[in-house]
């Protein structure tokens, strides 16, 4: 079953940077976020114990009984701290940047 989740999640992240900036409803760390249903379901298959989580986890994530979802890139890997960070930038950015020149502020 885990195995089937790269190509779901792969597909979703490609999706999410093919789309146009202000079409986008999602950020790639949401698709990681979302994708802890896959190891979940196979805990729960194994019968395995929820873990005891602090309120906000739970209101922010009530699905992801064994706090599997990262809270930032350095859960996923240290390496995409730096190009996470990049992604948010450069998105806020052209964002900016196109408001402006649709007279915005």
């Amino acid at each position: 079953m885990v195995h089937a989740a790269t190509p779901v999640v792969l597909a979703e992240l490609v999706d999410l940077l093919d789309t146009d900036v202000d079409a986008q409803s999602t950020n790639p760390l949401a698709i990681l976020r979302a994708a802890v249903i896959w190891p979940t379901q196979v805990l729960d298959d194994l019968g395995a114990r929820a873990v005891v989580r602090e309120e906000f986890a739970i209101r922010h994530a009530p699905d992801d009984r064994y706090g599997l979802a990262p809270a930032g890139w350095d859960d996923v890997d240290a390496d995409l701290r730096e190009p996470g960070l990049m992604w948010g930038a450069w998105k806020a950015a052209v964002v900016l940047h196109r408001r402006r020149a649709d007279g915005q502020r």
